[in-house]
C-alpha cells in the first residue's frame, strides 16, 4: 500500500510543483516582481495602426499578471474597432474599480510589465457579427 502512494506523491511532484516552482523562478529572474507601480504599459505594437486596417477586428490579447499570482494567472482583455474606425477600443475587466475599463492603456500595452500575446483574432465580416454582442454584454457589466 506505500508503494502507489509514494508513486502518487511522485507524479504530483513532477507534474504540479515542479512546473510551478519552475515558473516561479523564471517570473523573479526576469524581475516581475518588481513594484507595479512603475511597471512598463507601453504599446507592443501588436496592432497596426486602426487607420490602415480598414476591416472590423476582434481580438483577445492575454498577459501573465501581476506580482505572485503571474506565476499561474493571466489577464486578457478585448480589442475591439469597427470598420473604418479611426481607433481600437480596450475593454478590461478588474476585481477592483469600475468593473469594466474601457480605452484605460493602450489598446496592445504590456499589462503592468508582461508582455501581451494575441489569443483570438477575428477581422472583417466575421469581427463586425461579433461587435454588437461583445458590446452588449460590455455595457451591461458597466
Amino acid at each position: 500500500m506505500r508503494y502507489p502512494l509514494r508513486i502518487m506523491l511522485l507524479l504530483f511532484a513532477l507534474f504540479y510543483i515542479l512546473p510551478v516552482l519552475a515558473s516561479a523562478t523564471i517570473y523573479f529572474v526576469r524581475g516581475r516582481h518588481l513594484d507595479w507601480r512603475s511597471a512598463d504599459r507601453s504599446s507592443m505594437h501588436l496592432l497596426p495602426p486602426a487607420s490602415r486596417m480598414p476591416a472590423a477586428v476582434v481580438r483577445i490579447l492575454s498577459a501573465r499578471t501581476v506580482s505572485w499570482r503571474g506565476v499561474s494567472a493571466t489577464h486578457s482583455w478585448v480589442v475591439l474597432k469597427e470598420r473604418n474606425a479611426s481607433s481600437y477600443e480596450r475593454f478590461d475587466y478588474v476585481a477592483w474599480g469600475g468593473p469594466i475599463w474601457k480605452d484605460r492603456f493602450a489598446a496592445d500595452a504590456k499589462w503592468f510589465g508582461s508582455d501581451p500575446e494575441v489569443t483570438f483574432a477575428a477581422d472583417g465580416d466575421e469581427a463586425a457579427r461579433m461587435l454588437p454582442a461583445i458590446r452588449s454584454t460590455a455595457s451591461t457589466m458597466a
